[in-house]
């Protein structure tokens, strides 16, 4: 006697194997709680404790309160640089990324903004709501270093009307920048919100169709980050030769932070790949990938850490200059063995990147 076809239906459905979820799916997830969402909570905190550093030099300036602001504005350069790779989602929205550090500042025209400002003591630079309004050149972090490190910041030291509005735009300036990364951590909170594009992928989701496609976005972070650090901040301001080099051209060359902050983005691409498990996707005959990723990036750091003195110094050294060239080859292969090896391996493509053609 034949079995119903109904009955036959579930038979099957018991018997054979569920779909396996794919391992992206937690690659994602990964990022988001361990990297994503810390690493803005981090800025945020930083942001928040220099704009407490600025108004308290600003309430009684001397040589001890501008030191703190300018150890402060280390540690918020540093927890920028460990979170900028994500160039995607809600920092892109009402141009975020750059309210938060306009960089590169093609032609100086931010700089001339900043400059101006200072220089005319305009009251509106004062309030942070106003600020906020105002170019993207002139209230971020590129912004701030100005204000602590350009010419006339050792004023800020001591008690006078041009030294009052300037530390107090600087104030808003942290203020402006805190805000911004509050908006950034509540947004990422939000489950309904640009995370669940992230770990809802599907046929109804207008960006992510597959936990693969998500993931193929962090990848390209991290590729991207790679780049960005080795041709923009460092290769590019190098030049071929110590008589072609052009240190100015650096990011945070005034506060002598260059390094600092190219240590951090490549530490935080070692941080994505770590903690978001990407591991964990490859073939077992292709582990190795994932040592050659801490190898590089790891060779990269400590080469950095060796470079000495002043970056206007460094990259006019022929010692120096080799140190940040073998960090240069370094950062090369860590995005060879992410971008070209760990996606060939899972099939995660990456092809046309935010950076291509710059």
């Amino acid at each position: 006697m034949m079995r119903p076809l109904s009955t036959l239906i579930v038979f099957l459905c018991l018997t054979l194997p569920a779909a396996a979820q794919s391992p992206f799916q937690a690659v994602v997830e990964n990022a988001i709680t361990e990297v994503i969402r810390p690493g803005y909570a981090t800025l945020a905190g930083e942001a928040a404790t220099m704009e407490t550093a600025m108004q308290a030099l600003c309430a009684a300036p001397d040589e001890a309160g501008l030191d703190r602001a300018r150890t402060e504005f280390g540690n918020l350069v540093e927890a920028w640089s460990a979170i900028e790779l994500i160039r995607f989602g809600p920092v892109r929205r009402d141009n975020r990324y750059e309210k938060l550090n306009f960089w590169p500042d093609r032609k100086s025209r931010g700089l001339k903004q900043v400059g101006d400002i200072i220089r005319s003591k305009d009251p509106t630079v004062l309030d942070v709501a106003t600020l906020r309004e105002k170019s993207v050149a002139v209230q971020g972090i590129g912004a701030l270093e100005y204000v602590l490190f350009g010419t006339g910041a050792d004023a800020l030291g001591e008690a006078s009307p041009d030294s009052a509005h300037r530390c107090g735009y600087g104030a808003a300036i942290a203020g402006a920048i805190r805000t911004t990364a509050d908006e950034l951590v509540a947004e990422w909170a939000d489950e309904n919100g640009f995370t669940a594009r992230l770990t809802k992928t599907g046929d109804d989701n207008p960006a992510y169709r597959a936990p693969e496609e998500a993931a193929r976005e962090l990848l390209r972070a991290m590729t991207e980050e790679l780049q960005f650090a080795r041709d923009i901040k460092l290769a590019k301001a190098l030049g071929e030769a110590a008589k072609k080099a052009k240190p100015k051209q650096a990011p945070f060359w005034r506060s002598n932070l260059t390094l600092r902050a190219v240590r951090a983005n490549a530490t935080s691409v070692r941080t994505l790949f770590d903690k978001g498990n990407f591991a964990s996707a490859l073939p077992d005959d292709q582990r190795w990938i994932t040592g050659s990723v801490s190898f590089e990036i790891g060779h990269a750091i400590r080469t950095l850490e060796k470079v000495d003195g002043p970056v206007a110094t460094a990259f006019r050294d022929a010692d120096q200059r080799g140190l940040l060239n073998a960090a240069i080859i370094a950062l090369n292969g860590a995005g060879e063995a992410i971008g070209t090896h760990y996606a060939g391996a899972t099939g995660l493509i990456i092809g046309f990147n935010s950076l291509d053609g710059d």
